[in-house]
């Protein structure tokens, strides 16, 4: 009988983690991302995509939006390298702008074209699910912390 009271109370701690949600929709994305701690290159679209509806903004707007709301520092800043001309933007940007713009452009590597190759290893880094559940909770935040966009 012990055995099923735990069952029940974790099912239930992981219901009520539901009220974390940034989305003002029922999303199966977050709410796995919630329940499971998974993060999924769809949710990562998908509040990406809610942010730049909400606020009418371009992918570089955003980026600059997101610089100025208070939630990004230097860590959460990146080189990225441009996918047309291959050469690393002047500026630095923030991590769901790099996480979004390697999965909607992603790289293929070249090892006898030096600047391909630099461009696909700085780029492709964007990958890493340790790097994506961050992007996530960047826009979390900036969600949760701008509501007056929502």
């Amino acid at each position: 009988m012990p055995i099923v009271v735990k069952q029940e109370a974790a099912q239930e701690s992981k219901i009520s983690k539901l009220d974390e949600r940034v989305l003002p929709y029922i999303s199966m994305n977050e709410i796995n991302y919630i329940a499971f701690e998974e993060p999924s290159i769809e949710y990562h679209i998908e509040l990406y995509g809610y942010m730049q509806n909400k606020l009418d903004k371009t992918v570089r707007e955003l980026d600059d939006w997101l610089k100025g709301c208070g939630i990004i520092n230097g860590d959460n800043l990146y080189d990225w390298y441009d996918t047309r001309n291959l050469e690393k933007t002047e500026d630095k940007k923030t991590l769901p702008y790099c996480v979004r713009n390697n999965i909607d452009h992603p790289l293929v590597d070249d090892a006898c074209d030096s600047r391909k190759h630099n461009a696909y290893v700085n780029n492709s880094q964007f990958n890493n699910s340790d790097l994506i559940r961050k992007s996530i909770e960047i826009m979390r935040e900036a969600i949760i912390n701008n509501v007056e966009f929502i």
